[in-house]
């Protein structure tokens, strides 16, 4: 898949931006660090005149990967707030 995955940290937040370059929706299984992370930004969601997001709130992560269904030429932002 033409997936792109960026992990940014800084003091207590990290984020994780997933860019999906396909031109389907697909799932993909993507490593996300330890921690709950929550969804800030997605291109798909109908605010912004997507698709429709069917990506989840909130995302529990165990270093692991997790399965996320991504719409085509997508971007989506999950944020994690350590010590809050």
């Amino acid at each position: 898949e033409r997936v792109l995955l960026v992990r940014h940290w800084k003091d207590d937040e990290d984020l994780i931006m997933i860019l999906h370059f396909g031109k389907r929706p697909s799932t993909v299984a993507l490593p996300v660090p330890a921690g709950t992370w929550t969804l800030r930004f997605d291109t798909a969601h109908r605010q912004w005149d997507g698709p429709g997001s069917a990506l989840p709130e909130r995302l529990q992560g165990d270093g692991g990967d997790i399965p996320l269904p991504l719409a085509p030429l997508s971007c989506a932002v999950y944020l994690r707030q350590r010590g809050a």
